[in-house]
């Protein structure tokens, strides 16, 4: 795929020309176009009414999610045919490649779905021998285009970003996220959070990755799930570290893709905000 073509939107093109220096730069292209794609159908999809299909109990998905994830599992297999592809709405693709995509079609499927706020993402993560290593995240309704790699920095719309500098945690915003299943476990820290010698305020979108880019963009504090999976906070991850935040699981361990928590805030909030989560 040549993503200089005339057909590529000049949104994705001006994205292009400024990962030229990552290492992945051919990856992080295909990405970007990928996102501008899936970012026009998000918009125009909007605000419509979707029928939901159950997952489980307490989670659901609505046809756009597999339309998305078969879309990007195209575009990026097209590109990329050797590499592994693990997304959430469909069997993983396995080959003996080290490389490996790791796609959220919609994260944030509930508040797309009932359009009670405009976080949600495509969210997409190359990972390395297991190891994150660039991502790249489309917040549709934002308009807003994220992409980091590792060792070069993370970018919103192609201005540098990088993580607030609140150091106490009562002066904190705190994103956070229950997850689909188990979510009782959320209530300890929850009460924590909420205690004298908590945070100012808990929020919560109803998705991961467009809270973890709310961190990395200085705009929330810190983030904090005790139940998530790979493709929910794998591409986030990478941003946020690359705009200056710590990123450890509840253990205070360097989060990695098996992890089902995440803690993330700047360096000198992480230990405060980490104790209240390891503490669960």
């Amino acid at each position: 795929m040549d993503t200089t073509d005339s057909i590529v939107p000049t949104d994705a093109k001006q994205q292009i020309s400024n990962v030229e220096q990552f290492h992945y730069h051919e990856e992080a292209k295909i990405a970007l176009v990928l996102a501008s794609e899936v970012g026009e159908i998000l918009r125009q999809n909007a605000g419509l009414l979707h029928d939901r299909t159950a997952k489980g109990r307490t989670n659901f998905k609505i046809e756009l999610d597999d339309r998305i994830d078969e879309l990007a599992r195209e575009r990026l297999g097209e590109a990329f045919p050797d590499y592994a592809i693990r997304s959430e709405e469909a069997d993983p693709k396995e080959t003996d490649s080290e490389r490996e995509w790791i796609i959220d079609p919609i994260d944030g499927t509930l508040p797309y779905t009932f359009g009670y706020s405009d976080h949600t993402a495509l969210s997409v993560c190359l990972a390395e021998k297991g190891d994150p290593k660039l991502g790249v995240l489309e917040v549709a309704l934002q308009h807003a285009t994220y992409v980091a790699e590792v060792g070069h920095g993370a970018f919103r719309n192609n201005e540098a970003i990088r993580v607030s500098n609140t150091s106490e945690l009562n002066d904190a915003i705190i994103g956070i996220d229950y997850g689909k299943d188990n979510r009782e476990q959320m209530l300890p820290l929850m009460q924590r959070l909420l205690s004298p010698d908590g945070i100012t305020y808990p929020v919560t979108f109803g998705g991961t990755a467009a809270s973890l880019v709310l961190v990395a963009d200085g705009r929330l504090d810190g983030y904090c799930s005790l139940n998530i999976e790979p493709w929910d906070a794998a591409a986030g991850a990478v941003i946020c570290a690359e705009a200056g935040a710590t990123v450890t699981n509840a253990q205070g361990e360097p989060w990695s893709l098996g992890d089902t928590s995440i803690v993330v805030a700047n360096a000198t909030l992480h230990p405060q905000l980490l104790q209240l989560a390891h503490a669960t």
